[in-house]
């Protein structure tokens, strides 16, 4: 009898075995006839996405008088399997939005938005075909769609010293030298530079001229739903581009009104447009990388030397020619018509450099709501008070000399700088009760005035010169920034600075001085002498495009030839205390890379060949 039922159970435990292997192989099969069937109709399976810590997107803006508002910061984990529509709710970068102007009737800062950065953000690109991304790193440009622009690299001597010296004083620097943020007046025509404006919003973009038909932008110029720029998954918008945006050649040497009274209507310089198109990888990575697109003006341009001319494209992504390393450093220039400056930041010559003014704050009980100009927090430490009475002949007498005190008796490290407010006041900065920094210009503009609106866009074309960054170092500038980088799409740049050789003497018990040595200044990016908490001997500030500079061109010289090449598209930045910035201590911006979008570029603006 028992064996009978163990014989029973043995084959009913055999029979459910074999059911459930029956059933796991069932269902194996069912998933590979689903990705059979995805890949025959032009599916594609869901994509391994990475997480690691990133984050922005740039360079529209909105006009000034209104108030910037930056939703709050997003974070959270992204998960490892995740296809495009569950990313995009996922990504959110912060734009550089459309910069729009002063908008009647309606409430101050209701239209100027800005995006938080996300604190997780994704490095790798889902996984799917070349052609469905329009990449293709093997493709070569047949040739140039027409003859390209010729010309030298502009030099601004002031502009050079401004940014690669302390002392104020000695440059003698004029008003017009602070534009597209640190940048200057571009004397040199620059005939491939379009100014693009979006007319329902009243909203700037920037623009290069490729050929006779069409002109190269970024793009979230072409597609913002938050702008009311809305487009299909393809790409294509699904507003009215006749009605909506208007392309401006020819004006590069010319004054234009901020809000662009002077253009509209003019037949000279206005073209319209009949087509638009931004990459659909674009949309699909919810506007945070694959910022590039296109408009087809609404006739052919006639190319006049010097006045209306396409800019040559990349060959090759092959070449490299976008690419800094030890042994070959990339510069390059970017232009537009955008902000010339973004929030009340702090100069270069102060110890805190390039950074937000915190607002109001609290100094000696007293409130301040915007730059103090009474003497600054050094002019009323005691050591630096001590120093001054003793060494009237070192301490420092201009703004952007410092002395380094080494007090033995706390152990503490002094840096000694001017007695002055300086020219607009000083500031404590975002973040910091102790640093403190000179203010700069734009700071006495109060935001929602008609001042502030007016002297917050270029009225004329300003250009800057920025350094392309080794891919490692824009990694690590941008992971602690906390918004968004991918080395194979984009590049990053900024205005590179080294660290300035400054004295130390060293406070004895006794009271007296003794010169100690010759030390580098790192202001506070480096805690000890060997840097090891800062790896670059260089830091990026003060020159930068921004808001309302987005889809403008950034190019180069190679080789000292007289023809400037397109390598990148204004894309997206960020600054200081979570917030929209240009220009801001190592914030670098960021351009999407032209040559690795050359396929896509020549497959859908052929058309426009000369």
């Amino acid at each position: 009898m028992n064996i009978t039922r163990q014989v029973l159970i043995t084959v009913i435990l055999a029979a459910v075995f074999f059911e459930l292997s029956d059933e796991k192989n069932r269902n194996r099969r069912r998933r590979r006839r689903r990705l059979r069937t995805r890949k025959k109709i032009g599916g594609r399976p869901r994509a391994n996405v990475r997480r690691t810590i990133g984050g922005r997107s740039r360079r529209t803006d909105i006009k000034t008088t209104v108030k910037e508002r930056s939703a709050p910061r997003r974070s959270g984990r992204t998960s490892t399997r995740r296809s495009g529509a569950n990313t995009r709710r996922r990504l959110r970068g912060r734009g550089r939005n459309l910069i729009r102007g002063p908008q009647r009737g309606r409430r101050p800062g209701q239209n100027r938005l800005t995006y938080a950065p996300m604190k997780h953000a994704v490095t790798e690109l889902p996984t799917t075909s070349n052609g469905d991304m329009g990449f293709d790193d093997d493709f070569i440009l047949p040739k140039q769609f027409c003859p390209c622009a010729s010309g030298e690299p502009e030099y601004n001597e002031e502009w050079e010293k401004a940014h690669s010296r302390f002392k104020r004083s000695a440059l003698n620097v004029g008003a017009g030298r602070d534009r597209i943020v640190g940048g200057y007046n571009a004397r040199n025509s620059k005939p491939w530079v379009a100014r693009i404006w979006i007319n329902p919003i009243e909203a700037l973009c920037g623009g290069s001229l490729i050929n006779k038909r069409f002109v190269l932008t970024a793009g979230h110029c072409v597609c913002k739903e938050s702008q009311k720029l809305s487009c299909d998954k393809k790409g294509k918008p699904k507003y009215d581009v006749k009605t909506f945006i208007s392309i401006y050649l020819g004006v590069n040497d010319k004054e234009v009104h901020f809000m662009n009274e002077n253009l509209k209507g003019d037949k000279n310089h206005e073209f319209g447009v009949e087509w638009g198109l931004a990459h659909p990888m674009f949309l699909r990575m919810a506007e945070n990388t694959n910022d590039i697109g296109l408009f087809r003006l609404d006739k052919d341009v006639i190319i006049r030397t010097g006045s209306i001319q396409p800019i040559c494209l990349p060959t090759a992504f092959s070449d490299k020619m976008d690419i800094s390393d030890d042994d070959k450093e990339v510069e390059v220039y970017t232009s537009g018509w955008g902000r010339v400056f973004s929030a009340c930041v702090t100069n270069e010559l102060g110890p805190l450099k390039h950074l937000k003014c915190k607002k109001p704050f609290h100094h000696r009980g007293k409130r301040f709501d915007g730059c103090s100009s009474g003497r600054n927090p050094s002019a009323q430490d005691q050591d630096c008070k001590d120093f001054y009475r003793k060494f009237k002949d070192i301490y420092p007498r201009e703004e952007g000399e410092v002395v380094e005190i080494y007090v033995k008796a706390n152990k503490t490290v002094k840096d000694c700088y001017v007695k002055s407010a300086g020219k607009y006041g000083w500031c404590p900065g975002v973040g910091s009760s102790e640093k403190w920094g000179w203010c700069e210009k734009s700071c006495k503009y109060e935001e929602g005035t008609p001042e502030y609106a007016k002297n917050i866009l270029a009225s004329r074309l300003q250009e800057a010169k920025v350094t392309i960054l080794p891919l490692s170092h824009c990694k690590y500038l941008i992971t602690k920034g906390k918004y968004q980088y991918w080395g194979k799409l984009d590049f990053c740049a900024g205005r590179k600075k080294h660290f300035k050789t400054i004295q130390r003497y060293k406070k004895l018990k006794n009271g007296e001085y003794e010169f100690e040595k010759n030390v580098t200044n790192y202001f506070g990016l480096s805690k000890n002498e060997k840097k090891k908490d800062y790896p670059y001997d260089y830091y990026v500030s003060g020159s930068d495009s921004c808001n309302g500079d987005s889809g403008g061109g950034a190019y180069h010289w190679p080789n000292n030839s007289d023809t400037p090449v397109l390598l990148g598209i204004t894309s997206r930045g960020f600054g200081s205390n979570g917030q929209n910035g240009c220009g801001e201590l190592n914030f670098p911006g960021i351009y999407t890379r032209v040559a690795k979008y050359l396929n896509w570029i020549y497959a859908h603006s052929k058309t426009g060949k000369c």
